[in-house]
């Protein structure tokens, strides 16, 4: 028997015929867009070419082009193919061909965990409709494929759920670095969910949809995309500080416990930093736009109205007991500090907010609250700061080049 032949008999693997593969990248095309609410029809053309497969490691190689009239997409790729590596290069040519719709001169780059994140949620929902089987039965000159279609639709997610807690998910600068050679065995499943629930996500942020395809189609816009990811999403996020921050509070929620393992002791204070130095937008005049900026703590208490101020607070609150889990143990306790005295200054504030003046206790006043909350965040300020490590001399080398390169299947 024939390598060939054992290739063929693997049930993990797709067998694709040139007649099947349309109708196959057609329903995918149609499940991509209805994901993305994409409406408008596609400018570029995509040509694919199949060849013998000789092992389950075959190459596939995408090559964009661009012509006058638009972009034009050559797929080569073996006719014997995993299932889920069939579904990621679908989804990332038309990605690719979504992204450059606009572009000029420059193709767009795909980050991995959007490929394989958009794949594994298009999978998960509709693997039956857009997997390609061959026809395995003749009745009466007819041929027939089977196929088993459960009535209640599974969660999407629960695949991942089911990896997550038992690996946990990986940070957001794990999945910014890693590679396609990391995507095999047990590391790839635990990044595809990781990426599946990052992208479902961000779809479900509000207008969540649309931000993701301003994301998609601004790349070539970007060498670096995460300054595409933080311009779509600009109401939500704007530093990796953020998107760490989102990300881990939604990982929490998912799965019930913390990432992997704590920041160190420099990146738990940016974190920390970040979290107690709300962002806020400031104008300078009516006519303006609005500038993005940061505030204090004591800001907040000592200068913002009650509802702002109060709204403002518990969403720290609630930022630092995720956050928390993540943090170097020193830092982890400065956090816990700030959170106590957040909660104590809400707790001795119930004595003021809807209580006449005459039933007010007389030896705590409101005036009196507050300076002991901004005494306390003042001595949190300077144990943090405490914490930062001192700055040694150390002789300063270049930093290496680095040039964009193209993405590997």
């Amino acid at each position: 028997m024939t390598h060939s032949y054992f290739l063929r008999t693997n049930t993990a693997l797709v067998q694709l015929e040139p007649w099947v593969l349309v109708v196959s990248c057609e329903r995918i095309k149609d499940v991509l867009w209805r994901e993305l609410n994409v409406t408008t029809p596609a400018a570029g053309k995509i040509f694919i070419f199949l060849y013998r497969a000789e092992s389950a490691d075959d190459h596939i190689t995408i090559t964009p082009q661009q012509f006058s009239d638009g972009w034009s997409y050559r797929l080569d790729m073996p006719d014997l193919i995993s299932h889920d590596h069939y579904l990621s290069v679908m989804t990332y040519i038309l990605l690719l061909e979504l992204a450059n719709r606009n572009a000029d001169g420059r193709s767009a780059e795909i980050p991995l965990w959007l490929r394989e994140g958009v794949a594994r949620q298009m999978l998960a929902g509709h693997e039956a409709e857009l997997i390609p089987l061959i026809p395995q039965w003749n009745v009466n000159g007819l041929t027939i494929t089977p196929i088993v279609m459960e009535g209640r639709r599974q969660d999407p997610l629960a695949h991942a759920h089911e990896v997550l807690m038992a690996n946990p998910a990986l940070t957001f600068e794990e999945m910014s670095w890693t590679s396609s050679d990391d995507l095999r065995g047990e590391p790839g499943e635990q990044f595809r969910s990781s990426a599946q629930l990052f992208v479902a996500r961000l779809l479900n942020l509000r207008n969540g949809h649309v931000a993701f395809s301003s994301f998609v189609q601004s790349l070539p816009r970007y060498y670096n995309w995460q300054l595409a990811l933080f311009n779509a999403y600009h109401n939500e996020f704007s530093t990796t500080a953020d998107v760490e921050k989102w990300w881990a509070i939604n990982v929490v929620q998912f799965t019930g416990h913390d990432l992997s393992h704590a920041w160190s002791l420099e990146v738990s204070l940016q974190h920390l930093e970040s979290t107690i130095r709300p962002a806020v937008e400031v104008r300078t005049a009516a006519n303006q736009a609005p500038l993005h900026t940061d505030t204090t703590l004591q800001t907040i208490i000592r200068d913002w109205k009650q509802s702002q101020r109060d709204d403002t607070l518990r969403q720290v609150i609630n930022e630092l007991a995720v956050l928390k889990v993540r943090l170097a143990p020193a830092v982890a306790q400065v956090a816990d500090s700030y959170q106590a005295t957040l909660n104590s200054y809400f707790k001795d504030r119930q004595q003021f907010d809807g209580v006449s003046e005459s039933k007010r206790p007389s030896s705590i006043t409101e005036a009196s609250v507050m300076r002991t909350a901004l005494k306390n965040l003042d001595a949190l300020d300077a144990q943090r700061a405490a914490l930062r490590p001192k700055p040694t001399r150390s002789t300063a080398t270049p930093a290496p080049h680095l040039t964009a390169g193209g993405s590997t299947l």
